[in-house]
């Protein structure tokens, strides 16, 4: 892609690489979400127009939560799988190495099921990001419409 359009309009695609779309995918989710982040310039030999979100510890508890909760199996697969890998890490001050050492967390931890305030939460996001991208592929479908046209 080329930086600009032979009208002059700046190209949203030029020099975006697979990270700097996954970086917007989750961006996406996380507005869509309402969760917290801080977004960061992504170190790299060139930089992207688009700063990377990082969640915000508040921001990481919900989006835990929400996958947690929303898919209570994968979830309860996801947190342990979490806890063995970053076993012997801190988190920010918290030291998660002694939670490892008690072992994965019990299945019935996590709700049998979705409960209905989550899913109402889940169901309001998968609305609110399905229209961020639908509004997205709109903006991108537009610009390439203005630049057959010249």
């Amino acid at each position: 892609s080329t930086t600009s359009s032979i009208l002059g309009l700046p190209n949203p695609l030029a020099a975006l690489t697979p990270l700097d779309k996954a970086d917007y995918e989750f961006y996406l989710i996380l507005q869509a979400f309402s969760i917290y982040y801080i977004p960061i310039p992504r170190p790299r030999p060139s930089p992207s127009p688009r700063p990377t979100p990082f969640l915000t510890e508040q921001g990481f508890g919900k989006y835990i939560a929400l996958e947690t909760a929303g898919e209570p199996e994968r979830g309860f697969e996801g947190v342990n799988t979490t806890l063995r890998y970053y076993g012997s890490s801190t988190v920010g001050e918290m030291d998660i190495g002694g939670w490892a050492k008690l072992g994965p967390i019990p299945r019935e931890m996590f709700p049998a099921a979705c409960p209905a305030e989550i899913q109402a939460a889940v169901d309001v996001g998968q609305a609110k990001h399905r229209r961020l991208c639908e509004e997205a592929v709109a903006g991108n479908r537009a610009y390439h419409k203005i630049v057959a046209q010249g």
